[in-house]
């Protein structure tokens, strides 16, 4: 069984990792994810799941990395907390944007759900996306 004294933070990119000061954020740990995860990454975050504990999920803002969110969250019985993925960070940081290929594009329509409909409408209006490395986290908070 594994332990937890608050929820624990999965995190997209390696960047991020290396960088989140994630007790100042009020997470109890950090579990790189590595986009889309593997095997191991997956299974850690089940036997976390089964623990009891809570899990937040912080990720780029753009279709690839909804995506990315969706199969972690139909990885786990309970729910994915998405972090940081919504209308509102979007908004603050979509001056940092990078424009979102035709294929990246289309990968919106492959999202299921209305939990990101926002946020899927900012990016089809901007045409950007943006990398989690960008958000200040700590002037978030």
């Amino acid at each position: 069984m594994i332990s937890a004294e608050a929820a624990i933070l999965v995190v997209e990119n390696k960047e991020t990792f290396m960088t989140l000061p994630f007790e100042k954020c009020g997470f109890a740990g950090l579990v790189y994810g590595g986009g889309h995860l593997n095997s191991v990454a997956a299974n850690l975050l089940k036997q976390m799941e089964q623990s009891g504990i809570c899990l937040y999920y912080f990720g780029d803002l753009d279709p690839d990395g909804l995506l990315i969110f969706q199969e972690a969250e139909s990885l786990l019985k309970g729910q994915l907390v998405p972090w940081h993925k919504d209308a509102e960070t979007y908004r603050r940081y979509v001056r940092f944007g990078n424009p979102l290929s035709e294929g990246s594009s289309a990968r919106l329509s492959q999202l299921r759900g209305s939990r990101f409909d926002d946020l899927i409408g900012l990016m089809q209006q901007h045409g950007l996306g943006v990398e989690q490395e960008v958000i200040d986290l700590l002037s978030q908070e």
